[in-house]
């Protein structure tokens, strides 16, 4: 998935206008914002949690440090301890964004 946002300004003054939008808006303090084309894309690789193990990582953020979130889930997503952490890191920064998804029986 790809999301791409565009900015119309005023002609003739482009740059100018660019640097002005850019820091009154705060798009460059967002650590999501991609302004520079040539910065790799953000990869949103993010753990499959039951209920149970979502409840209990979102009761841990955004307080708790990744490494005591893993700790406490007492399993890793991945054989490699450091690839375990990154999912959950992304997951802690997607987290409020992320859909969720339930069996429903009717």
């Amino acid at each position: 998935m790809l999301t791409v946002t565009g900015i119309l300004l005023e002609k003739g003054k482009e740059k100018e206008n660019t640097k002005i939008f850019l820091s009154s808006t705060g798009i460059l303090d967002w650590e999501l914002s991609k302004v520079i084309w040539d910065d790799s894309p953000t990869v949103i690789n993010v753990p499959d949690l039951t209920i149970r193990e979502k409840l209990l990582v979102d009761s841990l953020l955004p307080n708790s440090p990744i490494e005591k979130i893993q700790d406490e889930l007492g399993f890793l997503f991945n054989n490699k301890p450091t690839e375990s952490l990154k999912m959950l890191e992304t997951y802690a920064l997607f987290y409020r964004h992320a859909p969720h998804f339930s069996r429903v029986i009717f």
